[in-house]
């Protein structure tokens, strides 16, 4: 732009040959610098969010109540012993690492979570093939559709 601003275009065109064969484009262009500038300003805001949680040794996840789908955060996989740049693990994964002794009581505080529709709250230890932890902190919330029901559980977790 000639203030030296910058526009992100999206173009659809298609070639069409007119009655004497010669060949015009027909299409449209959508500006979509705003959605552009939202975007980069997420990945910026993701970023430091991972930056906190490296330097505070606490990690996040999001697991789909319905679907199972998991997503954790990188520190959460370092957390556990994975390494984000090379693996991803799955929400089973991760319950294999938690210690065998701790597994039923940190089954049993969810499943009354889960049907209380509450927060509940879980100390337990990992075991990965680097070390054995202390007991760690976990805290996972219950976050709701515009129903009331249980969409997806929150969780952190606090090295």
């Amino acid at each position: 732009m000639p203030d030296g601003s910058v526009k992100h275009l999206h173009v659809v065109a298609h070639g069409m040959s007119d009655e004497s064969g010669d060949l015009e484009f027909v299409g449209a262009a959508m500006d979509v610098t705003a959605a552009k500038e939202t975007e980069q300003r997420l990945k910026c805001s993701e970023a430091y969010l991972h930056e906190a949680q490296r330097l505070a040794h606490m990690g996040s996840s999001v697991r789909n109540a319905s679907s199972g789908d998991f997503i954790a955060s990188p520190e959460f996989q370092r957390i556990f012993g994975f390494d984000p740049d090379k693996e991803k693990p799955t929400f089973e994964m991760f319950r294999d690492r938690i210690h065998p002794d701790d597994h039923s009581r940190r089954c049993r505080d969810r499943q009354q979570g889960q049907e209380r529709k509450t927060r509940y709250e879980a100390d337990f230890r990992i075991c990965s093939s680097r070390r054995i932890d202390k007991a760690l902190p976990q805290r996972c919330y219950p976050v709701f559709d515009g129903s009331g029901e249980v969409a997806e559980y929150f969780t952190t977790i606090l090295e």
